[in-house]
């Protein structure tokens, strides 16, 4: 019976990093008997090859029925999809149907979770937002908490859990801490530690030239992604403007001109994340044997709470502006090339025709 690893997230706990990295490596994958199947016939997503399991009818049915060709080759495959977490919450009969397809298919389901903190989850979940292509958010990150704009995420970790492990048993359960001092394995990476979850090893023939590196606004382009996000012609449009505003926010943090800091207001943080001790306290008692009760290590780091900063505005606005142009001229010369190309071609093709004529009245 082929056993199947389902990694369900949390976002934020590097899922798309891992994803990448599995699906460039499936040769070494294979040579260890696993296999990280493509499932974009079905659905559009070259990485989250876990999000059918989200979709009804033939796109569900469709990829069991290759599942259960896979699993006659392989012993051991891998799902993720950060998403799962989310909805089947919101889909009280997800973990009951779902373990019982793997089943028809002669499969073990094992799921995996990554836990990430409550309050830099909530953080990001709102960054993600103001990034998003799709979400486009325009409400501040206070506003959103008031307004419960993030409150639909599940953030009672023991109750999710419970859900699960009743589902498909405890021992079924693989609980990790996405915390970077308690990741596990050789290097004590998201890569070892996922390595170690699922019975791989991460060898020398694993390669990672393609993995990408994760972009996460910081400063005033935090504000001014905000505000663009307003404009009702810019919402209707692709985020053209995405990939400007990440590549100086990344500069100016690689220079050091950008600091970390809480969206939270002063002492909000700390007050936030008591609302989940006693569910993280039952987490770490129940799925990792802590008698102590102590889920994450790392403190509440005190940092100032952002704010947009006023004397560097017109530097960021500008340096945003240009890499705009920039870009703009870039793709208007290759359109340019390509219609040259095009006229180039064009004209050789009347000539050759013109000259064919003259020759054949000779």
């Amino acid at each position: 019976m082929a056993t199947v690893y389902l990694n369900i997230g949390l976002p934020k706990t590097d899922a798309t990093a891992v994803q990448d990295f599995l699906r460039e490596n499936k040769d070494a994958l294979k040579k260890q008997g696993y296999c990280f199947p493509n499932f974009q016939i079905y659905i559009n997503e070259k990485n989250r090859n876990g999000c059918f399991l989200l979709q009804d009818g033939s796109v569900r049915g469709e990829a069991f029925q290759e599942l259960e060709e896979l699993a006659k080759e392989y012993d051991y495959i891998i799902l993720s999809d950060e998403e799962i977490w989310q909805a089947a919450a919101k889909n009280p009969q997800f973990w009951k149907e779902t373990p019982e397809d793997f089943e028809k298919i002669g499969c073990r389901l094992k799921v995996i979770v990554y836990l990430y903190r409550q309050d830099l989850l909530a953080q990001s979940l709102w960054l993600s937002r103001v990034q998003s292509n799709v979400i486009k958010e325009t409400e501040s990150f206070q506003a959103c908490l008031e307004c419960g704009a993030l409150a639909d995420f599940p953030m009672d970790y023991h109750e999710c859990l419970t859900e699960i492990s009743e589902a498909i048993s405890k021992e079924n359960l693989l609980v990790r801490v996405g915390e970077e001092g308690q990741l596990k394995g050789e290097e004590h990476s998201v890569f070892s530690d996922f390595f170690e979850a699922v019975g791989l090893t991460l060898t020398k023939e694993f390669s990672r030239e393609t993995l990408k590196e994760d972009w996460v606004l910081k400063g005033n382009f935090i504000e001014i992604k905000r505000i663009l996000n307003s404009v009702p012609e810019y919402r209707k449009m692709e985020d053209f403007m995405c990939e400007s505003i990440a590549s100086v926010s990344k500069h100016l943090s690689k220079s050091g001109k950008l600091k970390n800091a809480s969206f939270f207001a002063p002492g909000a943080q700390a007050a936030y994340l008591k609302r989940f001790d006693e569910s993280n306290k039952k987490v770490a008692q129940a799925y990792l044997d802590r008698a102590d009760g102590r889920l994450f290590h790392e403190p509440v780091e005190e940092l100032p709470t952002w704010q947009a900063d006023l004397d560097a505005m017109p530097r960021d606005i500008l340096l945003f502006g240009t890499s705009i142009f920039c870009l703009q001229e870039k793709e208007l010369q290759t359109l340019s090339g390509n219609i040259q190309e095009l006229e180039d071609n064009f004209l050789f093709k009347i000539c050759k025709k013109a000259y064919k004529r003259i020759w054949y009245r000779k």
